[in-house]
């Protein structure tokens, strides 16, 4: 091709640094570019800068260079690869800036301004943060200096985990927090707020009074449900008032969380109906708010959300039943509760946990006196109440027959996977006969003296989306 230009390595090396012009390359004519391959660097770019500012260059001028760069010589320049050799040994700590990220925020901000017309671009604050990331490198981690945006970026990065860094990460995690609760940050508040509370973190002992503050001025800065549902437990519990519960301002709060959706907020506004703390006694509301807590909380569990509030929520159900002298009921209750806290302590194992497991696990002592002991076989009259609670999913159910004897058959039922769900689905289970309750693949269960069987084909399978006190239905 006549009018094709090939630029060396060192060519284009000169080009990326803004030392070698579109003009010089072009002269004036039509021609088409094209460049030996050459890895673009952080160095390049902030050479580029400092060139673009001493020679005071144009938007025109820099976008011109900046679209030859990303579109004509992208792939010879390795963008995606932009790292200096000698650096790739660097020490990377998770949110805060290192050669990767810088060099993608300053190709980030070159692109924007070519991209958009209006864009917010400065050459001056491109060139700060490379030399901020430049000369923080020669200093230790806690003395190096960041912009505010940084610190939330790292703040935000860390909040969940700070227990797994090292020391000086939790130093500076401390530092940054304390220095953005000055200015009301709200991820800065929401950590220090939430480290305080409970049994505390590595960087912030528990501290109740500082967690009360902390929430108290996100429910200004960003009123949440969440905030104010953690509000309510302190105040409910009397934190900074001596143990002294402060009822209300604990309903308040709880119904700021609960009419946010937040479960934790709703059962405990059932709590204090349920005993008139900080309003008047009314047992029929709270035990409706449990009871319909349940059914959405179990929905919540049969999908795995095993991190959910279900256990919490049967534990109180089955409290209401015992009241009622229902011990059944209750038992039935108190195992799933059991199973749900047993868990969520295993994989999460948040703060109030192993409480909440020991309560599940003096009530189930006091009520399982209503059964002799766990039986090796139950006789059941109707399968309805076995199979709601997979059902309460929209499930399908198959059930297989197979005779073992005269009028005696044995029933398997297993649930059918959905056409994308590649694992076994399974559905929750609880015989408080058995004094089980848990996740199975399949249930079998004999079938005794059976006068009459319609819908089967020998070997054959049926469905069902639907039981009742007698019937199996399949509505489709």
């Amino acid at each position: 091709m006549d009018n094709l230009i090939t630029l060396s390595a060192e060519e284009l090396k000169q080009f990326c640094r803004f030392e070698l012009t579109t003009e010089s390359l072009i002269k004036g004519e039509d021609v088409s570019l094209w460049a030996e391959q050459y890895q673009i660097t952080l160095e390049d770019l902030h050479t580029a800068l400092k060139n673009i500012k001493k020679d005071q260059v144009g938007q025109d001028k820099i976008k011109e260079w900046f679209e030859i760069l990303n579109v004509t010589f992208y792939d010879c320049i390795e963008v995606w690869n932009a790292v200096d050799c000698e650096e790739t040994t660097e020490e990377r700590i998770a949110g805060l800036p290192d050669i990767y990220s810088v060099f993608d925020q300053v190709w980030y901000m070159l692109k924007c301004n070519y991209e958009y017309e209006n864009a917010d671009f400065s050459v001056d604050e491109m060139l700060r943060v490379i030399e901020r990331y430049y000369e923080n490198k020669e200093k230790p981690l806690t003395k190096r200096e960041f912009s505010y945006k940084e610190k939330v970026v790292f703040l935000s990065c860390w909040e969940d985990r700070i227990e797994n860094a090292n020391d000086e990460t939790v130093e500076l995690y401390r530092n940054f927090t304390n220095e953005l609760c000055e200015n009301n940050e709200e991820v800065a508040l929401r950590i220090k707020g939430y480290d305080s509370y409970g049994n505390g973190s590595r960087a912030f002992e528990k501290n109740w009074f500082v967690a009360r503050d902390c929430m108290l001025k996100l429910m200004e800065v960003n009123p949440t449900p969440v905030y104010a549902n953690t509000l309510g437990y302190i105040y409910y519990y009397g934190r900074c008032n001596n143990g002294v519960p402060e009822y209300d301002k604990a309903f308040y709060y709880f119904s700021v969380g609960a009419a946010g959706g937040v479960y934790e907020s709703r059962y405990k506004i059932a709590d204090m109906f349920n005993s008139g703390y900080g309003v008047k006694k009314n047992k029929e509301t709270a035990f409706n708010i449990i009871n319909e807590l349940y059914e959405q909380n179990l929905e919540h569990f049969l999908d795995g959300h095993t991190d959910c509030k279900f256990a919490d929520i049967a534990f109180r159900l089955g409290n209401f039943y015992k009241e009622d002298g229902s011990y059944g009921h209750a038992y039935k209750c108190y195992l799933q509760a059991y199973y749900a806290i047993e868990l969520r302590i295993k994989k999460y194992n948040f703060y109030g946990d192993k409480k909440v497991y020991e309560s599940i696990k003096r009530e189930i002592e006091s009520v399982k006196c209503s059964y002799d002991k766990p039986k090796s076989k139950v006789y059941l009259w109707t399968l309805e109440w076995l199979f709601k609670p997979v059902l309460l999913k929209k499930r399908k159910l198959e059930l297989k027959l197979k005779k073992i004897g005269d009028d005696n058959y044995r029933a398997i039922v297993r649930v059918c996977p959905y056409g994308d769900e590649a694992a076994e689905p399974k559905m929750l289970v609880d015989v408080p006969e058995f004094g089980f309750c848990g996740m199975c693949n399949s249930i079998m269960i004999t079938v005794r003296n059976i006068e009459e069987i319609l819908g089967f084909e020998k070997n054959d399978s049926v469905f069902f989306d639907d039981v009742d006190a007698k019937s199996f239905y399949f509505h489709g």
